[in-house]
């Protein structure tokens, strides 16, 4: 959180606050706030009016149940996005929530697979992080980091989630909710 200018006066009042620290976090959002000062009651008008110049966009985001199958050596690859021009997006990222996970036996990974057209065969899909990310049991949320796309001389691309468990005697179950984004060319 950050805070810009206070006023305490009426009237129009505009106010440049410094850029906050987002470096790390997938998603944020504008707020104002009110509060009545001294006075035992109070009433205004509030309102709040945000320029800001993004650098990426949303390519796709996903919720599915999963129960993984018994073996860490078998992976599940679920497509998070649709088809998108790779280069729009040169470099993503994603936020992952695994919510209601069984136990703490459940690895997420991205995954990205490219094609020259989306109605022919894709590629296999790829690994794009250097290794899985161990889901806790409950609830549990983290952020990939910024990952180059390395679609060859393909012109489209996917992301997926790839997901396995990390122990073949264990059955681990949850809810997982997947947002994707470019992060610029």
């Amino acid at each position: 959180m950050f805070s810009g200018t206070t006023f305490n006066s009426e009237g129009y009042h505009r106010s440049s606050p410094t850029k906050p620290n987002v470096s790390g976090v997938f998603f944020w959002r504008f707020g104002v706030g009110y509060r009545a000062g001294s006075a035992a009651l109070a009433a205004a008008d509030v309102a709040l009016e945000v320029a800001i110049n993004t650098k990426g966009s949303v390519l796709g985001t996903r919720t599915f149940d999963m129960n993984p199958f018994n073996s860490n050596t078998d992976v599940a690859v679920f497509p998070v996005t649709e088809w998108f021009s790779v280069e729009d997006a040169k470099n993503v990222k994603a936020a992952i929530v695994v919510a209601q996970s069984t136990n703490a036996t459940m690895d997420t990974q991205l995954h990205a697979r490219f094609a020259n057209d989306r109605q022919a065969l894709a590629s296999d899909w790829t690994e794009l992080e250097a290794g899985w990310a161990d889901a806790a049991m409950g609830n549990s949320q983290r952020n990939t980091s910024e990952v180059l796309l390395n679609s060859g001389t393909s012109f489209w691309g996917q992301l997926g989630l790839g997901v396995r468990t990390s122990s073949a005697s264990s059955e681990s179950r949850a809810t997982i909710h997947v947002a994707s984004a470019s992060t610029g060319k």
